[in-house]
């Protein structure tokens, strides 16, 4: 199905429900993880190592790296029964900040560089012919049928995590996420542990990758709602029923800011400076 077929779809499905008075809250956070040249060489945390060249001396960070962000996501306040069905965002970026190009990846990722996060979490329904789920294996269903940019392709607005609805005679009327409990504490001590145990709070689900320009300082990356979606957060509840929730209930975490560092002055105040210099210098001789 097409990008923004889908994303429309998913959420007309969700704006066209009666909205929830529960109190499910979820928090979305994007936290630095390290830099990378082009050819994804690491290049350690160069974004918090004051990245403006010395004087005359190469560039730390050049146009060219690569900025990788990971999101994770904590879901509270859920009655018992009830998960995460979607949830979605837009990335803010400020100055100099933009998102690879679709030819060099693309700016959302759904495991990080590092190879440490990833966000293809596995399932087994009922009555777990694997016993446990790990990224294959007969009978083994995704977490998230939808993980991906889905507006207007790569611009890093409407990003969107959907449960999956594979059908599951174990459960009535939803499937997906339900009794896994993605983004909860109850997510790591469920009935199904060998299942559930890498669905805790603090859950991965995806990674920015941004190029910075180098030159433009301060500047920042963060979340935000995402424009004119009126239920950002969705779930379902022990029943199979959709509860929509509005912007109130989606947080994110601070803007990720970082900067220049060291300033180079300008050649007008690099001469001002050589004149006092000199003038110190004959101060001292003539002592």
């Amino acid at each position: 199905m097409n990008r923004k077929i889908t994303f429309a779809v998913a959420l007309g499905a969700a704006i066209a429900c009666v909205g929830s008075a529960q109190a499910a809250n979820i928090l979305l956070t994007a936290q630095y993880a390290g830099s990378y040249d082009s050819a994804f060489a690491p290049k350690g945390l160069e974004l918090l190592a004051a990245p403006a060249p010395a004087p005359g001396g190469p560039a730390v960070s050049l146009p060219s790296d690569i900025h990788e962000f990971n999101v994770f996501m904590t879901l509270t306040g859920t009655a018992a029964g009830e998960d995460l069905e979607s949830v979605a965002m837009d990335v803010t970026m400020g100055p100099g900040v933009t998102p690879l190009t679709v030819g060099e990846g693309g700016g959302w990722q759904t495991s990080s560089l590092d190879g440490v996060h990833d966000a293809g979490y596995k399932w087994d329904p009922l009555p777990n012919t694997t016993n446990v789920c790990a990224t294959t294996g007969a009978g083994c269903q995704a977490v998230f049928g939808t993980n991906q940019d889905a507006g207007v392709a790569n611009d890093l607005k409407g990003i969107l995590v959907l449960g999956n609805n594979v059908g599951d005679s174990s459960f009535a009327t939803f499937a997906g996420p339900h009794y896994r409990h993605p983004g909860e504490a109850e997510g790591q001590t469920g009935t199904d542990t060998l299942d559930n145990s890498p669905l805790g709070a603090n859950l991965y689900v995806g990674s920015i990758w941004v190029h910075w320009n180098g030159s433009s300082s301060p500047t920042f990356l963060g979340l935000v709602d995402p424009a004119n979606v009126a239920s950002p957060l969705s779930t379902r509840d022990s029943q199979g029923a959709q509860l929509l929730f509005d912007a109130a209930s989606v947080n994110q975490g601070p803007n990720q800011n970082w900067s220049t560092g060291a300033v180079v002055p300008e050649p007008t105040t690099l001469s001002l400076l050589s004149l006092a210099m000199v003038g110190i210098l004959g101060l001292i001789r003539r002592r």
